[in-house]
């Protein structure tokens, strides 16, 4: 260091030498692992696992998964090398409460027995969870694919091109208000209406809504599901929707032939940049049974520079909202009706970009984007344990680190943060404490963090 003098100082590091203390890096680990042991639901869940490896000797397959999903959350690494690393780390062990520590030969076999509904059923409970702990008046539910880029790894099975034009995976995903609802792992070439797979997904995952609360549900999703089949579903279980459309020649036709003054004009609130043109009518496909209400919107201006008219953008969104006097009737039951209403239908569907943002946070919760086994089953595996990791994560994030760090941050923010904190493990008169900074105690609030932690639910 030097000083105003102009002198140098001889205040710093001069050596360095051994401990023999446990010292740890990730000390807000400790606390997320309270928050997990304490889900009753999910201890239950693991207890019960019978199917997650080929034999019943050695480490609970119960406590192999939470030590995946505790892995996940730390996020230090997801190569499952990282598991024989861990076993060498003296502090890791108290830290998260274990016995024995999970090892890579352990998370391999376990990923090799691993059968689809385990995991899946897990990931149904933790949506039912939130669903009846935040009491939504309604359900809104997004549907997309997204597509982890695995271009370097030429070896994987079911690793395809994809339509970002690399080689990868492209999971159909399920979302509500951050979470993932459900998931299906599928090769990169499978597009977004690949065969039934959206159909099916839509009938199960309603059916788990309404297993849980009894409200209605709202479907969105791009263009890429434009489908009689996928609206019909939809019109049978009285779920609404809002997908889509194609821009078809005699759709853009019609649209430019109505007149400008016929238009309404929409603007956001939270957006005083841009302004849309919007009409609607009832539209019927040529291999339709039936006519659809069709909102079109147009981009009017941005800015001060407005667009010539028939130039701007246009999207297309088809729904059953305002048309089914029954879903109609359910919607006025919860207080919801509004949502039929024309500027109500476009803010759903131009919302749909904050629903993307869960991809990211999924992206970014998993560090990498590559999977590690060559196999796809026990890729799907890995992919439905991440999904689990992150929905429980997100419980985590918004139960216990309300306050210290905003439910909007990406897991990044919350592991440099929260979890990459410094501390030592000291074991006394048969306690295990974990001791942290005075000043890092103050600042996240880790006494109040930790009562919420250790609230059973």
């Amino acid at each position: 260091m030097i000083l105003s003098s102009g002198r140098k100082s001889k205040k710093g590091i001069t050596t360095i030498k051994e401990t023999d203390e446990i010292l740890t890096s990730r000390a807000g680990l400790g606390f997320t692992s309270q928050y997990i042991d304490r889900q009753k639901w999910l201890m239950k869940e693991l207890l019960s696992c019978g199917d997650l490896k080929g034999s019943s000797k050695g480490l609970h397959c119960g406590e192999q998964l939470r030590q995946m999903i505790l892995n996940f959350i730390d996020g230090t690494s997801t190569h499952l090398s990282v598991f024989d690393e861990k076993c060498l780390d003296p502090s890791y062990a108290p830290l998260i409460g274990a016995d024995k520590l999970l090892s890579t030969s352990s998370a391999k076999r376990m990923l090799a027995h691993t059968k689809p509904r385990t995991i899946r059923r897990m990931i149904e409970m933790s949506f039912m969870k939130r669903l009846k702990k935040e009491k939504a008046p309604y359900i809104k539910l997004d549907m997309d694919t997204v597509v982890f880029e695995n271009d370097s790894s030429q070896t994987r099975e079911g690793c395809s091109v994809t339509y970002k034009r690399v080689k990868g995976f492209q999971p159909l995903m399920m979302k509500w208000n951050g979470y993932v609802v459900a998931a299906q792992f599928r090769e990169g070439k499978a597009h977004s209406n690949h065969g039934d797979d959206a159909v099916k997904m839509i009938e199960y995952v309603v059916s788990v809504v309404r297993k849980a609360v009894s409200v209605p549900v709202v479907l969105t999703a791009d263009g890429g599901f434009f489908d009689q089949e996928i609206m019909k579903c939809c019109e049978k279980l009285k779920v609404g929707y809002i997908i889509g459309g194609k821009q078809y020649k005699n759709l853009r036709e019609r649209v430019q032939s109505i007149p400008e003054d016929e238009f309404s004009i929409f603007r956001r609130d939270d957006d005083s940049l841009h302004e849309w043109y919007y009409t609607e009518f009832m539209d019927k496909r040529d291999n339709w049974d039936t006519e659809r209400r069709l909102v079109v919107t147009q981009l009017r201006s941005i800015g001060d520079q407005m667009i010539i008219p028939g130039m701007g953008r246009m999207s297309l969104s088809y729904t059953n909202l305002g048309t089914d006097p029954e879903l109609m009737r359910s919607l006025a039951d919860a207080g919801v009706d509004y949502l039929a209403e024309t500027e109500n239908i476009i803010m759903l569907a131009h919302n749909r970009g904050e629903d993307e943002l869960t991809h990211r946070h999924i992206k970014d919760f998993a560090t990498r984007e590559q999977f590690p086994c060559k196999d796809f089953d026990m890729n799907r595996a890995y992919f439905e344990i991440m999904i689990l990791s992150f929905n429980l994560y997100e419980s985590f994030k918004r139960d216990c680190l309300d306050g210290v760090i905003p439910a909007t941050s990406y897991p990044e923010k919350v592991r440099r943060k929260f979890i990459d904190t410094a501390g030592r493990i000291v074991k006394t008169a048969r306690r295990t404490i974990l001791a942290i900074p005075k000043i890092v105690m103050e600042q996240l609030s880790l006494t109040e963090v930790w009562q919420k932690a250790a609230v059973p639910a």
